[in-house]
């Protein structure tokens, strides 16, 4: 206990001098830093240290290589599995001076530690929007990048990641690299969707698009998955209709779609024409005009859902349309209607990528230019009291079981989520990629100091 006493107040002699530089190392402050959103995990740090200027996070990486000090940087927490945690220094950054530049009409250069909530209000202030906003606009830009980010913009964009142009990445080494596919390119490769373990990005370039602020939104409920997603591949061949977004849901044992249209009658007539004499399963549907779509997620996001006395076991899988039928049946016959997911009220979300060869990738994402067709993304999600161990023992072994269908079916999870994944299932999953991010991640943090994950090691 004095061991690790005197170590906090080394931390705190030496870095608390720095301009700019609050370090805590009080037990109370530290206890709000021990866990993350999934709340799976529990990791006291030895010191939260905030900051406020970008050259002092130069600094104290420098430290913490020195003294051999593992630093994790923290954005909201948002995280399930080890992210954000620490055993050494949790690094926390608001920036006072945040850069929010307009580069020409539309390209912006934004401070990856703002919100995506502080971006959007800028944003549209000049008419404009960022390509994908997720169900999770409270989060950073920095830490969403890290896994990817989706939402209902997917369907046409894929993830928040493929947005960006370049970026400016601090390498564990304390040195700065502008990212792009033409400048730095392995590391503009491997440097977002990898959790964060080649550095801490500070700032990223990228392409708005004009607020959309008349659509059609279109409720479509189907008696089962099956029938469900026949109708989303169905409707995707019909090259004269213009979705724009989309997202489904099990909901209270019903199967929902809720899609996004350009403003235009001849959609209607379309869609009314495949569900009426086109698929079957359709129930019931409406529509209706609906303005500024996005403001939905926008503007009433949900801050209460972390709940500390929770646990949050989320875990999100794609697979691509030749896969979708198999996936889908194991999810219906060994998951939705599994006593595990009925009595923890399990909640299933769908969201959509269409043709995946047309769009960019990175190595790490849970979309793949393998995939073909339209890329499924299955979200599976629990939330559920802590004290209920033996519960959540199950939804993890349910989680396990899904991953490994997932993987059979060629598909792929979303990093952001809880999961456990073997080193073959790695390999088998990414292939070269692994090895190269290994190969890196030793070159410029040889001791392994900062935003260490055990996703990314050798066995």
């Amino acid at each position: 206990m004095n061991t690790i006493w005197n170590e906090k107040n080394k931390i705190f002699n030496d870095l608390n001098q720095l301009h700019g530089v609050c370090v805590y190392i009080d037990e109370e402050y530290l206890s709000t830093f021990c866990t993350n959103f999934g709340g799976m995990y529990s990791t006291p740090p030895l010191a939260v240290i905030c900051v406020k200027r970008l050259d002092s996070i130069t600094d104290i990486i420098h430290y913490c290589n020195i003294n051999e000090i593992p630093i994790n940087i923290r954005g909201v927490g948002h995280s399930f599995g080890t992210q954000s945690l620490s055993k050494g220094i949790v690094l926390v950054v608001s920036v006072e001076k945040p850069v929010f530049e307009q580069v020409d009409e539309r390209k912006f250069k934004v401070s990856a530690f703002e919100t995506w909530l502080s971006i959007e209000y800028f944003l549209r202030k000049k008419g404009l929007s960022f390509p994908i906003l997720t169900r999770h606009p409270d989060t950073t830009v920095g830490g969403t990048l890290t896994v990817g980010g989706y939402g209902e913009d997917s369907y046409l964009y894929g993830s928040q990641a493929s947005c960006i142009q370049s970026y400016t990445l601090l390498t564990p080494d304390g040195k700065k690299h502008h990212c792009s596919e033409n400048s730095n390119s392995e590391l503009y490769n491997f440097g977002l969707v990898s959790l964060g373990i080649l550095g801490i990005i500070e700032d990223v370039t990228f392409e708005a698009i004009p607020l959309r602020l008349k659509n059609i939104l279109y409720v479509i409920e189907f008696d089962g998955i099956l029938h469900l997603l026949i109708f989303l591949i169905l409707i995707s061949e019909y090259s004269n209709l213009n979705i724009e977004a989309m997202t489904c849901q099990l909901y209270q044992g019903r199967y929902y779609v809720n899609m996004i249209l350009s403003n235009d009658s001849e959609q209607i007539n379309i869609i009314n024409k495949v569900l009426e004499y086109e698929v079957v399963g359709c129930i019931c549907y409406k529509y209706h005009l609906v303005s500024d779509y996005r403001g939905r997620t926008f503007g009433t996001y949900r801050d209460d859902l972390w709940n500390r006395d929770n646990v949050n076991l989320w875990g999100d899988y794609c697979v691509d349309q030749n896969n979708v039928i198999s996936f889908a049946d194991f999810l219906l016959n060994k998951v939705i209607n599994n006593d595990v997911f009925i009595k923890n009220k399990g909640r299933l979300l769908i969201i959509l990528k269409k043709s995946p060869d047309l769009s960019k990738f990175f190595p790490f994402e849970p979309i793949s230019k393998d995939m073909s067709g339209i890329v499924f993304g299955f979200g599976v999600y629990f939330t559920i009291p802590k004290n209920v161990t033996k519960e959540y023992e199950k939804i993890k072994q349910l989680h396990r079981e899904i991953l490994e269908m997932c993987i059979l079916n060629g598909g792929r999870p979303y990093l952001a989520g809880w999961h456990e994944m073997s080193y073959e299932d790695k390999l088998k999953t990414y292939g070269l990629d692994y090895i190269k991010i290994l190969d890196l991640k030793n070159k410029l943090d040889p001791k392994g100091i900062v935003n260490n994950y055990d996703f990314f090691t050798e066995h």
